[in-house]
């Protein structure tokens, strides 16, 4: 007679390794819940629109999707010719969505997903409108599920606003930081995040309420940081995510940084916990739409500062396993 084989389900302790500890953002969220029932946003492509993404890092090199583009050089090759600290800032975003989970480094939120890199900044960190507006539709184009958009202004372009609302329409979830310029000693200055996030308050644009995710950033302590941007009119559609002192990967050859990895501050690194967490839901329930899988992650947020939906912290602080059970 044959035993029968037990299996027994790896537990939330199991994913919890160095590697994990290492991005102290991935503990804040609860992560390793959802992990450990299967769920790591594998089969979503997350669209990068940032200053470039090193695709040869050894730590993304095996979840970069094809079918990415430089459109501030204007070729095929989203990785920059001239690497270095201009590309760290889109590299260390797409570590935090998805950096592998390979026993090295960090790994990021949504560890198997593909990441489409997209370079629409240029060297000294300025975004030209029509490049983000090209690097959308490429996101459209090449089936992104999420996009990740780490910048912002205090205005913007109808045409590219409008761009907001194309992915709106292709069921994609697009996520963007609040902005860094909160002042403690004029509280009106960063009250409300940058223009591109409180585009859903705006004539016209109410419907990316939906669909368009704000994103403010929380230290170590889930507590707001001095500089992010509060959620103010946007509070309807804004979270809290880890973005202070945030480990993640740099470009390989970027002189600032000792190795591949880098720490980072700011709502740019609070935004792809976000990114990267709406790719595992969608991992989780691919036939939902972008509105359903919003309202899931609004829905299981951690309540933090005043009850309910205020304007510091929106829906509260991000909760993969709030997430992991609801319907």
């Amino acid at each position: 007679m044959v035993a029968d084989v037990v299996v027994v389900p790896p537990t939330p302790a199991s994913f919890e390794t160095s590697e994990y500890n290492t991005q102290y953002g991935l503990g804040k969220i609860n992560a390793s819940e959802i992990y450990s029932d299967g769920y790591n946003g594998s089969g979503v492509i997350v669209g990068v629109i940032d200053t470039g993404v090193d695709i040869d890092h050894p730590d993304l090199v095996s979840n970069i999707a094809s079918g990415g583009y430089d459109y501030v050089s204007g070729d095929s090759d989203a990785s920059p010719s001239s690497q270095g600290s201009s590309m760290s800032h889109g590299t260390h975003v797409a570590g935090i969505i998805a950096g592998m989970k390979n026993d090295v480094g960090m790994h990021g939120v949504a560890y198997s997903a593909k990441i489409l890199p997209l370079r629409a900044g240029s060297s000294d960190g300025s975004f030209v409108s029509g490049d983000i507006e090209s690097s959308i539709d490429r996101a459209i184009s090449q089936n992104a599920k999420v996009i990740n958009a780490s910048f912002g202004g205090n205005s913007i372009a109808t045409s590219l606003a409008d761009k907001w609302k194309s992915a709106h329409t292709n069921d994609i979830v697009t996520v963007h930081a609040a902005g860094n310029s909160y002042d403690v000693n004029n509280p009106s200055v960063g009250a409300n995040p940058l223009l591109g996030a409180q585009l859903p308050y705006h004539d016209g644009y109410e419907d990316l309420s939906a669909t368009l995710i704000a994103v403010v950033a929380t230290n170590s302590s889930n507590v707001i940081t001095s500089y992010s941007n509060r959620c103010g009119i946007a509070k309807n559609w804004c979270v809290a995510a880890p973005g202070d002192g945030i480990y993640s990967t740099v470009a390989v050859d970027d002189n600032n940084y000792a190795s591949n990895y880098g720490t980072m501050s700011g709502t740019s690194m609070a935004d792809p916990h976000v990114a990267g967490a709406v790719a595992v839901l969608r991992s989780k329930w691919p036939s939902k739409s972008a509105a359903q899988v919003v309202t899931i992650l609004y829905d299981t947020a951690t309540d933090l500062g005043a009850a309910g939906i205020d304007v510091i912290y929106g829906r509260g602080l991000l909760n993969l396993d709030n997430a992991l059970f609801a319907q």
